[in-house]
C-alpha cells in the first residue's frame, strides 16, 4: 500500500511539471508539442484526482467540477493539436 502511494505521489508531481513546463517545450518544439504535453499531463492530473475522490469515498464535491474542467480543457488542447496537424500538412503539399 505504501508503494502505491508514494507512486501517486510521484505521478502527480511529474504531471504538475509537465504543466508547468509545456509552454516552455512550445517554445522550443513547437506548439504542437506543448499542447499534446498538456493535453496529457491535463489527462493525468484529472484521473489521479477522480482516483483520490473515489478511494476517499467523496461525494460529489467542487473537486469533481475540477476534474470535469480539466478534461475539458485537455479535450480543447487535443482539439486544437489536431488543427494544428492538420493545417500543417495542407502547408507542405
Amino acid at each position: 500500500m505504501r508503494n502505491d502511494r508514494h507512486l501517486g505521489r510521484l505521478a502527480a508531481v511529474t504531471a504538475s511539471l509537465a504543466i508547468l513546463v509545456a509552454p516552455f517545450i512550445a517554445l522550443l518544439y513547437g506548439p504542437e508539442a506543448g499542447l499534446a504535453i498538456m493535453a496529457a499531463s491535463l489527462t493525468i492530473t484529472s484521473l489521479l484526482v477522480r482516483d483520490a475522490l473515489i478511494a476517499a469515498g467523496s461525494a460529489r464535491t467542487r473537486l469533481s467540477l475540477l476534474v470535469a474542467l480539466n478534461l475539458g480543457l485537455a479535450l480543447i488542447c487535443v482539439f486544437v493539436l489536431i488543427v494544428f496537424v492538420v493545417r500543417r500538412q495542407g502547408a507542405g503539399q
